[in-house]
């Protein structure tokens, strides 16, 4: 699909042509990660006068054995202590698996129990603050990968080097397709791991653009004339039909679409400091763009997060959705099977930076207050044990998250080589600094500003690049 990212972690054909390559990678970070199994032995205990036989609790014994041990022997063994913790997940995602999680937890530890919540996204951030701020946060968090500094500046999560050393965490991130590692790092410290894993590209309807007669081009071989003309072929507003899904109301969502119609623009948000970049004539040009297609837009796009537009979609009322994701066109497939044969994929526009897309990693956090950090560890490890991970992503419509992952044949299929293989080659995450969802808000701010015909682009880009300046600055000082 033409040119690579400079630097790539591993080569995309050594998952798609070495399955048992790959498999054989995957079992060694099972090996590595796999919850440790906790079997009770049976071991006759000598202590100087006393002999007596006691049951302890161990990791890695596969069978009952009575032998004489010492004292020594018995306390230097480490032991998992059983209790509570407590779970935050967002958006109910995957409770059915989580609920087997949680089953296959109880049992690899006896006396052990983990407590499930749940907060909508939407409401994900405040929640998180809210609860760390008033000493009662969590044990275990799903997170917004974005969410990562903020939080470890507070001094709020977890640095997870003390539970996998350099050496670990090397065969680790190696495996992440993407460089999913990246957002789990803050100022060289791990304060999370990879949760869940996606890529963005544009998804429309096929048969619209056949039934006008528009060539649709291969995958990687829309430009943004073709996407306009085609947006402008498709829109019939008078039955319903819209050409271009804009979702305005969560931030992050309109990011999302602006990113993929910006970065290959050679668009450039912040930095390697962090500083805001984005007054450039390429973001101008951008918002220009985007705000060309709001008459072929649904009416009122400030009403609309990301999934109001999918329900559009769903709904067989949208043309074009220039950040949907796999997972998407499998529940399409699941839930609207007469539909799925309509909808097609392929990379966004390609500009003078080329190919380049949206890929998002949800990560998994440990809060500081947490008591029980071992025990909190085991529960972290099974969103990164293959099998576990192969499940998950399974059921949810999610991507692999590693090479080994990708071998498994249940990935072998053109659908799923088209989703790796663009994020792995044009793959980028939102900026990873502290500031950054609040800058988030102010670009989104202006994004909707012209949009809405209350500025133009330019002065758009000029107060969002002013004002986040301002949030830059007052970080840093």
């Amino acid at each position: 699909m033409g040119e690579e990212k400079k630097v790539s972690r591993r080569d995309y054909l050594k998952y798609t042509g070495a399955a048992i390559g790959g498999l054989v990678v995957g079992g060694a970070l099972g090996y590595l990660l796999k919850p440790a199994e906790v079997i009770e032995k049976t071991a006759t205990v000598t202590i100087p006068g006393v002999e007596k036989t006691v049951t302890v609790t161990a990791p890695g014994v596969e069978k009952t054995v009575t032998k004489t041990i010492s004292f020594t022997e018995i306390t230097t063994t480490p032991i998992i202590k059983p209790g509570k913790i407590s779970f935050m997940n967002m958006g109910g995602i995957a409770t059915d698996i989580l609920n087997e999680i949680v089953a296959d937890f109880k049992k690899k530890f006896p006396g052990s129990d983990v407590l499930l919540d749940n907060v909508p996204h939407a409401q994900g951030h405040e929640k998180y603050l809210t609860l760390f701020k008033g000493g009662t946060p969590p044990d275990v968090g799903y997170f917004l990968d974005i969410w990562v500094p903020e939080f470890a500046e507070m001094d709020a999560l977890v640095a997870l080097d003390e539970f996998l050393g350099p050496t670990e965490w090397k065969k680790v991130a190696d495996e992440f397709i993407g460089n999913s590692e990246d957002v789990c790092l803050w100022k060289g410290k791990h304060y999370a791991i990879p949760m869940y894993y996606s890529t963005r590209a544009m998804l429309y309807r096929k048969d619209k653009l056949e039934e006008v007669g528009f060539k649709i081009p291969n995958k990687d071989e829309w430009s943004y004339e073709m996407l306009y003309e085609a947006v402008k072929a498709i829109h019939k507003p008078e039955v319903g039909f819209y050409g271009f899904g804009m979702p305005l109301k969560d931030p992050k969502h309109t990011l999302r679409v602006f990113c993929q119609l910006g970065w290959p623009k050679g668009v450039e948000l912040l930095d390697e400091k962090g500083k805001p970049v984005f007054n450039t004539q390429e973001a101008i040009d951008t918002l220009e763009y985007l705000v060309s297609l709001k008459p072929y837009s649904q009416p009122g796009a400030e009403t609309y997060n990301e999934g109001d537009v999918y329900t559009l979609l769903y709904g067989g009322k949208l043309g074009f959705f220039v950040a949907g994701g796999a997972y998407t066109v499998l529940y399409i497939e699941k839930n609207y099977p007469e539909l799925r044969p309509k909808i097609d994929y392929a990379l966004p526009p390609k500009g003078k930076a080329g190919h380049k897309i949206l890929q998002i990693a949800d990560v998994l956090v440990m809060f500081n207050a947490c008591k029980n950090k071992e025990l909190a560890w085991e529960f972290m490890k099974y969103w990164i044990d293959p099998d576990w991970r192969l499940k998950l992503d399974q059921f949810i419509g999610f991507m692999p998250l590693t090479y080994g992952e990708a071998s498994k044949p249940f990935f072998q299929t053109d659908f799923w080589k088209f989703w790796v293989e663009i994020g792995d080659k044009y793959g980028k995450f939102f900026p990873i600094w502290p500031w950054w969802p609040e800058i988030q808000s102010i670009i989104a701010s202006g994004i909707a500003s012209a949009w809405m015909g209350e500025k133009k682009p330019e002065d758009a880009i000029k107060y969002a690049y002013d004002e986040s300046i301002k949030v830059y600055e007052k970080w840093i000082k």
